[in-house]
């Protein structure tokens, strides 16, 4: 199977990529060649000819491997799944090189410039197409339309749309997640609410939040509900509420940035009346100080928390919950209001210079199949990337915390995954801070992200090195 040369650049034009990104020189992608040793002699018996019949050489796929537990193929069942894939045959050896997820997208593209690519790696999710239209990642659409392995109606549609680029694919979706709202059982009671009916609307989280967050004097004992604590929700909070509302953060093609609006300025408004029912953003903080804020919920420093949904099972916090009353929920709606929770994930891919493209699909394909689907996101706390899987009674198990993360992967969003959504991560990250700290108002900040975001996204399109 061919790999596509989706990208024909130069190396000055590759230096000229926006949004942050280095370039490259050569991004043609080499095929694995398999080398046969020895010929057959007329003359030799048939046992000897059996014998040194020619063998296949061994193709090392070099795999920058995410280092973090929930994707990492160096321990687990990400090591057992790599190790299994490596004795099945002779041809293709995968060799993990630990790599954190940040370095990723920083060192890919000296990697590439310099001829050293990988032959395959795990990239952030929303980095997709920045790297794509960086010259960075290769195209897989043929591959995935050949493969009879991958279906991709069976994906789930928004997760995959971020590998997607009119209608070109350059990365396979891999170990996502989804979000809930936890809440303690024991301060909703000691607040005197009824935890079978936890807050279902904005109005009903002011009003558990204002009696479940305690004070002695003018210090903060005990908080009701704080929307940044929890992995990724300094941007989950407000996106979630902004979706809630019918809004969006990006145009439907990734072109133009769309916060400036009075629905971004209702969702913040929301945002900040929940912190100031609390003493403010900053007070939060101060009141936690170094504790992990899923430890703060297990602890009941802290009444409800969003975070992933499996986080009960995970190694680091099980025993907090095991030892807690809890339960678990949707985000509250406003009036008229959307269900929607949010959902990271990552996504494999196949660098441009990959010498191993083939090879390197093979074991992206091969994880894809409904058996490794399932292994792997049961042993890391993962939903699998097949619907089919997901929805099946050996992942579910009757676990409500799966069958409800499951059920929202349909209406999950996650960070702007749009060319030059590298870029657009910390300019939202600093619009939500200094919204919530008060810096600016609240207008200030969307019309300078608003601003900041499209220069980026107009940027990174008009560098981009695809054809």
């Amino acid at each position: 199977m061919a790999m596509e040369s989706d990208v024909n650049v130069t190396r000055r034009r590759m230096l000229g990529i926006g949004a942050g990104m280095l370039g490259g020189a050569s991004l043609l992608a080499a095929c694995g060649q398999v080398a046969m040793t020895g010929e057959e002699a007329p003359e030799m018996e048939e046992k000897e000819a059996e014998a040194e019949a020619p063998k296949m050489e061994t193709v090392q796929v070099d795999f920058w491997s995410l280092n973090g537990f929930w994707a990492s193929f160096t321990e687990g069942v990400g090591l057992e799944l790599r190790d299994e894939f490596n004795s099945m045959q002779d041809a293709i050896f995968i060799n993990t090189m630990p790599t954190p997820w940040s370095e990723t997208f920083e060192k890919l593209p000296a990697a590439v410039a310099a001829d050293a690519a990988p032959d395959m790696s795990f990239a952030p999710r929303f980095t997709i197409k920045t790297l794509a239209h960086g010259g960075l990642a290769s195209e897989m659409t043929d591959m995935v339309k050949a493969s009879a392995t991958i279906d991709s109606s069976d994906m789930w549609e928004e997760i995959l749309n971020d590998a997607v680029w009119q209608g070109r694919q350059f990365g396979m979706p891999f170990t996502p997640d989804a979000r809930t709202l936890f809440i303690g059982h024991e301060n909703m009671i000691e607040a005197g609410l009824d935890p079978a009916s936890p807050p279902a609307t904005w109005d009903d989280l002011y009003s558990a939040i204002g009696r479940m967050t305690k004070r002695e004097g003018q210090k903060i004992t005990q908080l009701g509900y704080t929307p940044h604590w929890g992995p990724g929700s300094i941007f989950a909070c407000w996106m979630v509420a902004i979706w809630q509302l019918g809004g969006a953060i990006i145009s439907a093609d990734d072109s133009t940035s769309t916060l400036d609006n009075e629905i971004s300025v209702r969702a913040f408004e929301h945002m900040l009346h929940i912190y100031d029912l609390q003493d403010g953003y900053q007070a939060a903080d101060e009141f936690r100080g170094d504790t992990d804020p899923r430890i703060a919920f297990t602890d009941r420093g802290v009444s409800m928390i969003y975070t992933i949904y499996d986080t009960p099972h995970q190694p680091n916090f099980k025993a907090g919950f095991d030892k807690l009353d809890y339960s678990a929920t949707g985000v509250p709606l406003p009036p008229g209001g959307n269900t929607v929770t949010y959902s990271g994930c990552g996504d494999n891919i196949i660098p441009n210079g990959s010498r191993n493209p083939e090879q390197a699909f093979t074991f992206i394909e091969w994880l894809f199949e409904a058996p490794q689907d399932l292994r792997h996101a049961l042993g890391k706390s993962r939903i699998p990337m097949r619907k089919s899987v997901a929805n099946s009674e050996d992942f579910i198990q009757g676990d409500a915390l799966r069958k409800e993360a499951v059920d929202s992967m349909a209406v999950a969003g996650f960070v702007v995954g749009a060319p030059g959504g590298i870029g657009l991560i910390g300019i939202h990250l600093n619009m939500a801070r200094s919204i919530f700290q008060k810096d600016k108002t609240i207008q200030e900040a969307l019309e300078e992200a608003d601003q900041l975001s499209q220069e980026v996204l107009n940027e990174t399109l008009a560098n981009s090195v695809l054809e």
